[in-house]
């Protein structure tokens, strides 16, 4: 059902259709459809389908809950618990699509559902309403035009559209970007048809068609698990009161209440409830268990468990409630515990986490199982893992920590006391050393405040003081000409004068692993202050910076005995000073050329500053992965054109611009294609092509995104720049790439504040 390129738009109205074989015409566009057999819904007609479609429903609910470890009357009980779906998804118009996120356990899935459930109940009602289709993304290896085709029929979906579910995206991460895009072209093609998608992921679209998931309140929770565990739910600790507002906690909770006693997070919730679902199917399963979470991970899709286990064991795993079986494959019903069983995989050394960061796509596979392990690992072992990604991506290290924070599974209370002082000192050490390993030349602004006095991490002592709410990070350098090295840790008291040292301050952190946040909110600090040296400092090699900084020399522009520097790196002023203009002046084309120089220079510089400050953050770069970029935009300069009541001195260029990708997807290595500029003067035609065409220019960038699916959460928002261009600006063209480096990183928080300015 691809649509072949017209050069005509459809029409309104009533649209002729007429054709045969399989291609139709409708309107004025032509539509190839695939030759195949009937479509399920044609074979069987519309009513059983319908039937079959809420069927299948509530077999996928009930699932759900079995997979959650609820029994019998636990399902039927909160089956009855009413879902409320957000307006912006029942309100949802034909031809729209809304993808819907959230975090783990926030209950996209059941809204979803629920959507899905009133979209069936309408078709029985009403023949020319859309047909409904739940596709699970873990199945989905063909196009969503292909699945539709066989599923409904292009004949069905021409005369009343479809209502379409895919739901899971985040569990293939290697397809999410793909089926996206694949679902907006869809539904711009069939207009009487709509998508919701489910995903974790926030960054897959633009907000103005994401819907994301909100928290329960207190007293949803308390109804949803008083509905589960068929009575009231006694109060709750601190931890816990806090995690339930997400319907799968609250389910968890109200179904386990065994499980809850002493209970002091989330995570620990989930591995009391992992222990008796499993404890009732036989303990030898754990192993295998975590060999299915290891392969179903690995490829995205269920498996046959005969691959690891023999045949008993297989045909125990398919039955266990933890697992959903279709024919001899299955996997995991709910995605967290197959990241918790992955998890547990890798803290036991089932799994080499080396291999896992071989590329960005392999990386990709495992994040949210890394992000489990962050959460509610073992410390020791976490730290470990986590040393090995920070040193090799502090971006995707940073990625792990940003998702941990959002996914709720990590304790709210801090459970660090007065004593732990050394623990945590030798703990922050060795994260500390892994995040500077990492982040090579970025790393050096952390030892901006011991020039001098400390060459590297093992010159300085860390001394650590935990209170009653905070904790006080210090880190102390040699006094001049002092011999000897000092211990690593040093308890807080200690006479410090004449030393210099760096204390900070920070609430008492929360979660077992919290010291890769605390540490990660130091460097940050550090980096986001000493950016414009960092920036500066690289022109120790050839390269723009350098230029810039020392390319020209002082020119008298204009009569008034103004010295302004005009790098002669770039075209100057072309029209000489008079009593109208003191400064001098450009002709219009002269401005024109000295933008684009400029632009050149700063796309060039950009790539210099990734090379030199940030190359270990290969394949996390919002923007490096746009490269290489046609700069596209129009530069607008009239000679004398009054510059307003409030400008002083020689004019202004106005600029806007946006990076438009030239290679067919990102971090192509294949690709010959260099950076261009395209820049048009005073051209009405192209600024109106900028900010009218912004729809078709987003779809562009959605398409190229997609063909790199694991850099879908580092991918830059979509936007177009305005700007002034000064010509007395000394370092325009760092200006513009240390700006764009800044945002990539701003993403991965690893900068904040206001960028400072060169």
């Amino acid at each position: 059902m691809a649509e072949e390129p017209s050069a005509t738009a459809p029409t309104s109205g009533p649209v002729n259709v007429s054709g045969s074989g399989n291609t139709v015409m409708i309107g004025n566009n032509h539509v190839h459809q695939p030759t195949m057999s009937q479509s399920t819904y044609e074979l069987i007609g519309r009513t059983s389908y319908l039937a079959g479609s809420m069927s299948a429903s509530t077999s996928r609910r009930r699932r759900l809950r079995f997979g959650a470890g609820l029994d019998e009357q636990q399902v039927e009980r909160s089956l009855l618990n009413a879902v409320a779906v957000p307006s912006r998804i029942d309100e949802i118009g034909p031809g729209e699509i809304r993808v819907l996120t959230g975090p783990l356990g926030s209950g996209k899935s059941e809204i979803a559902e629920e959507w899905l459930r009133a979209s069936i109940r309408r078709a029985q009602n009403d023949d020319s309403a859309p047909v409904p289709l739940f596709i699970s993304a873990k199945e989905l290896d063909e196009t969503v035009d292909v699945r539709v085709s066989r599923d409904i029929g292009s004949a069905t979906v021409l005369r009343c559209g479809v209502d379409i579910v895919i739901d899971g995206l985040d569990e293939r991460t290697d397809l999410a970007a793909t089926k996206v895009q694949e679902a907006s072209e869809f539904v711009a093609r069939w207009t009487k048809s709509r998508v919701v998608l489910t995903t974790r992921n926030p960054d897959l679209r633009d907000e103005s068609v994401q819907v994301a998931m909100s928290d329960m309140t207190d007293a949803q929770a308390a109804e949803l698990m008083s509905a589960v565990a068929g009575r009231p739910i006694p109060p709750l600790g601190a931890q816990l009161t806090k995690s339930v507002r997400r319907p799968l906690f609250a389910v968890l909770t109200a179904s386990h209440a065994t499980a809850n006693d002493g209970v002091t997070g989330t995570s620990e919730l989930i591995d009391r409830v992992v222990e008796q679902i499993v404890e009732s199917e036989g303990m030898e399963l754990i192993p295998y268990l975590m060999e299915l979470a290891i392969e179903t991970v690995s490829t995205g899709k269920a498996v046959d468990p005969t691959r690891f286990a023999s045949l008993e064991i297989a045909s125990k795993i398919r039955k266990s409630p933890l697992v959903t079986g279709a024919g001899k494959t299955c996997a995991f019903s709910l995605a967290t515990f197959e990241q918790w069983f992955a998890a547990q995989a890798i803290l036991d050394g089932k799994v080499d986490v080396v291999p896992l960061l071989s590329s960005m796509r392999s990386f990709d596979r495992w994040k949210y199982v890394f992000s489990i392990l962050l959460a509610a690992g073992e410390p020791t072992k976490v730290d470990l893992v986590m040393a090995d990604i920070a040193r090799w991506n502090p971006g995707a290290a940073a990625w792990i920590i940003k998702e941990t924070e959002r996914g709720g599974l990590t304790r709210h209370i801090s459970e660090l006391e007065e004593s732990d002082w050394e623990s945590a000192g030798h703990r922050i050490r060795y994260a500390q050393a892994a995040w500077l390993a990492g982040l090579g030349p970025l790393g050096q602004a952390f030892f901006s405040s011991f020039a001098g006095v400390a060459s590297g991490l093992d010159d300085i002592a860390l001394s650590v003081r935990i209170g009653r709410s905070k904790i006080a990070v210090s880190w102390i350098a040699p006094r001049d000409g002092e011999t000897g090295s000092l211990p690593e840790i040093i308890k807080a008291g200690h006479d410090f004068e004449y030393r210099v040292m760096v204390m900070r301050q920070h609430a008492l952190p929360t979660g077992v692993n919290w010291v890769w946040a605390l540490t990660q909110s130091y460097l940050r600090d550090d980096i986001s202050s000493s950016f414009k040296n960092l920036i500066l400092g690289t022109a120790t090699e050839p390269g723009i910076v350098r230029d810039e900084l020392t390319s020209g020399s002082p020119e008298t522009i204009g009569t008034w005995g103004s010295t302004m520097i005009t790098p002669q790196l770039y075209p100057g002023p072309d029209i000489s000073p008079s009593q109208e203009d003191p400064w001098g002046n450009f002709t219009a084309r002269r401005m024109h050329e000295r933008v684009c120089a400029i632009a050149t220079a700063a796309l060039q510089c950009y790539h210099e500053l990734v090379e030199r400050l940030v190359p270990n953050f290969t394949g996390t770069l919002g923007t490096q992965g746009l490269f290489p970029v046609e700069f596209f935009g129009d530069v607008n300069f009239t000679p004398g054109e009054d510059q307003g009541a409030f400008s002083f001195g020689p004019p202004e260029a106005g600029l806007g611009w946006t990076l438009r990708a030239r290679a067919s997807s990102p971090f192509d290595e294949a690709t010959a294609l260099s950076n261009t500029v395209n820049l048009t003067l005073n051209d009405e035609k192209r600024s109106a092509e900028m900010s009218d065409d912004r729809d078709v220019q987003y779809a562009q960038f959605q398409a190229y995104m997609a063909q790199s699916p694991e850099f879908a959460e580092f991918a830059p928002s979509f936007s177009t720049v305005s700007q002034r261009v000064s010509p007395t600006e000394s370092t325009p063209a760092t200006g513009l790439a240390s700006g764009l480096l800044w945002g990539d990183l701003e993403k991965l928080n690893w900068v904040s504040g206001q960028r400072p300015l060169l």
